[in-house]
């Protein structure tokens, strides 16, 4: 039984406990899961809570073969609840995430595999500088500070970086497949010039994509 149709069963019994995630190999607590009357609340997995811990460990294809789960019924304080959305609706968003080996890469240390590289007719992004017309909106600098350059995103100070705005998680709008490619390097590399470098896309495609995201506000900016 896969980790989605435990969560199914326990939510179909209202059950109210805890669901530790073990590792297979060491046997060492990795994670757990919280569910109240049948309402999941609370997940922790890794360096990851609330949902998106959930959708890491939906993420990963190699989960099951990895990780044990151990249920145990148990009391479960509301002071716990990280998670406010309906566990129908959770359930759809995470049975829509796709599949990832992004768990078994961080087990085995590996760095995420680089895009290809870029025709040579196409002029590579030097570090931060932008050699290139940038054809992104301006809309998109909106929300930072008003000292940055407003001509070109390439030019983003190492300090500024891009976040999931946790709240689009909850109620944001439906994402593409490039779209929820990006929110992933983004959950992993928050720098503008690492997200532009571990993009799978080229460098055009991503800006295009950080786009449509902001639009949709699933981004925010910080320092």
């Amino acid at each position: 039984m896969d980790l989605l149709e435990i969560l199914d069963e326990q939510a179909s019994f209202e059950f109210t406990g805890v669901i530790n995630i073990l590792s297979k190999s060491k046997k060492e607590l990795v994670g757990h899961i919280l569910f109240q009357n049948g309402q999941l609340i609370h997940a922790t997995f890794e360096n990851y809570s609330g949902i998106e811990a959930l959708f890491e460990m939906v993420r990963d294809e190699n989960f099951k073969s990895r990780f044990i789960s151990n249920i145990e019924p148990a009391i479960v304080e509301n002071s716990s609840k990280t998670i406010n959305v309906p566990f129908d609706e959770l359930y759809e968003k995470l049975n829509r995430a796709p599949k990832g080996e992004q768990g078994e890469q961080r087990e085995q240390g590996e760095q995420r595999e680089q895009p290809p590289e870029m025709p040579p007719e196409v002029p590579v992004v030097d570090e931060l500088t932008c050699e290139l017309p940038c054809e992104l909106p301006s809309e998109l600098l909106g929300e930072l500070p008003s000292e940055l350059p407003a001509e070109c995103p390439h030019d983003l100070p190492k300090n500024i970086r891009l976040e999931l705005n946790n709240e689009f998680v909850i109620v944001g709008d439906e994402i593409n497949p490039e779209e929820f490619d990006l929110l992933c390097v983004i959950s992993d590399y928050s720098e503008f010039s690492d997200i532009l470098n571990h993009s799978p896309y080229l460098k055009d495609e991503t800006i295009r994509v950080i786009d449509s995201l902001k639009q949709k506000k699933a981004l925010r900016y910080f320092k």
